[in-house]
């Protein structure tokens, strides 16, 4: 049976998860929206980097961050830290990636700390 509309532009249906980050406690983060992961990048000049600030600041709940804040988080976080919180929203919002296009992404990251 076809669902109607307004079953299909209900907003309460974003798959949600806690996240260990080991030795510092739990996170609540969720599935993004299409919408939300337009926006990380309109133009296609956004950085690896500010891609995966945008990524935790739409996917992570509890604590919610704002853009300093995660970038705050990425400057003292080691990369398995930050990138366990990452990959979890990823997944749940059915954004697979290669491990290359993960490792591609980690180096971006690495130097936009180091600039």
């Amino acid at each position: 049976m076809a669902i109607d509309k307004e079953t299909l532009f209900l907003q309460d249906n974003f798959p949600e998860e806690i996240v260990e980050i080991p030795g510092k406690g739990e996170v609540r983060i969720r599935a993004l929206t299409r919408a939300e992961m337009h926006s990380m990048n309109p133009n296609g000049k956004t950085s690896a980097a500010d891609v995966e600030y945008r990524t935790v600041v739409f996917g992570m709940l509890e604590p919610s961050l704002d853009i300093k804040e995660v970038k705050q988080w990425a400057n003292v976080a080691s990369v398995g830290e930050f990138q366990v919180v990452l990959r979890a929203i990823m997944r749940l919002s059915g954004m697979s990636a290669t491990e290359e296009e993960v490792n591609e992404a980690q180096k971006s990251a690495y130097k936009s700390v180091r600039e």
